[in-house]
């Protein structure tokens, strides 16, 4: 019966129909596939595309109904405009030293607490990466009035207050960022914490076990043995971090209370436009492509680590 049923089952795959069958299926979902592709496409670049076009027309093509993507009076005048707002480059020598420096500091200090929480064994771990999941749930202007009011009259666990000396006002300057990026309290903390625990997670202990054979202490196996390893996914949390600092509109120039970082805040309220909002929407397209440009430069310098990182902590999926 077995025979007779494998038999047949041969019989029906070797047929012409059934092959047709197959190769039309297959030509379906391939062709769902691309049409699902190209739309997905199309949103996220889109805006992109629109937005550079849009950056080098001028006057008359933004008022000219036969210009839809590309510029016929091509002019570099926009990014001249937008260049002036911004105060480029200080601004953007500025914000790339503070932002790569507060990345830097998250990158270290998340390892360190994912590392942890990942190894060791001890009383309180459930809660701690509870609370990191909470962090990640909540949104941050949720805590924005908190700590801009802990920065304005910050008190080290009140002893400035006990010896007299009153209280710092830490929002004119890029303190906060740096002290919340040592305290894995930055933006999206969270979540980096919860990527590279799950990255350490799945490296097997006999490297540790290994390395304490060798005569080797847990922050030296971590140094020595863990590091090095994790490097790629140590890369892709940078730059997660930094392109979020770097896009940010509102922790950033609310806790530094600062004009110098490179934010489109500044550049949408600076001055009032004589045309009626035209000029300055070509000058705001203009900037936003001077302000992505230093992130493209990042990642393609990056590139390969930050691939091998997204790979290692399984954010593409199975």
């Amino acid at each position: 019966m077995t025979d007779l049923a494998g038999r047949l089952r041969v019989y029906r795959e070797s047929s012409g129909f059934y092959r047709i069958k197959k190769t039309a299926s297959h030509i379906a979902v391939t062709v769902l596939r691309l049409v699902l592709l190209i739309g997905i496409s199309f949103v996220i670049i889109y805006p992109i595309v629109s937005v550079i076009c849009g950056s080098f027309m001028s006057l008359d093509d933004l008022v000219d109904i036969t210009v839809k993507y590309f510029p016929k009076h091509f002019t570099l005048e926009n990014y001249s405009s937008a260049a002036d707002a911004l105060n480029i480059p200080h601004t953007m020598i500025t914000s790339l030293i503070i932002f790569t420096l507060t990345s830097a500091v998250q990158t270290m200090s998340c390892t360190m607490v994912g590392y942890g929480l990942a190894r060791f064994r001890f009383k309180g771990n459930a809660a701690i990466f509870a609370c990191v999941i909470i962090q990640l749930l909540i949104p941050p202007d949720t805590l924005m009035l908190t700590r801009y009011i802990q920065f304005r009259y910050f008190d080290l666990f009140g002893l400035f207050r006990l010896i007299g000396a009153g209280t710092l006002n830490l929002t004119n300057s890029f303190a906060p960022l740096i002290i919340l990026g040592i305290l894995c309290m930055g933006l999206k903390n969270g979540l980096f914490i919860f990527i590279l625990r799950q990255y350490f997670k799945g490296l097997p202990r006999s490297l540790e076990e290994a390395a304490y054979v060798d005569g080797c202490n847990s922050f030296r196996a971590f140094v020595t043995i863990m590091l090095p390893g994790a490097r790629a996914m140590m890369v892709t949390v940078f730059l997660f971090s930094f392109v979020w600092l770097w896009t940010d509109m509102t922790v950033a120039p609310v806790l530094t209370n600062s004009d110098i970082l490179v934010n489109m805040t500044y550049m949408l309220t600076s001055g009032s436009d004589s045309t009626g909002g035209l000029s300055l929407s070509l000058m705001r397209n203009a900037g936003i492509v001077l302000i992505l440009l230093p992130v493209l430069i990042v990642y393609v310098v990056c590139q390969k680590s930050f691939i091998q990182g997204i790979e290692s902590s399984g954010l593409t999926g199975s």
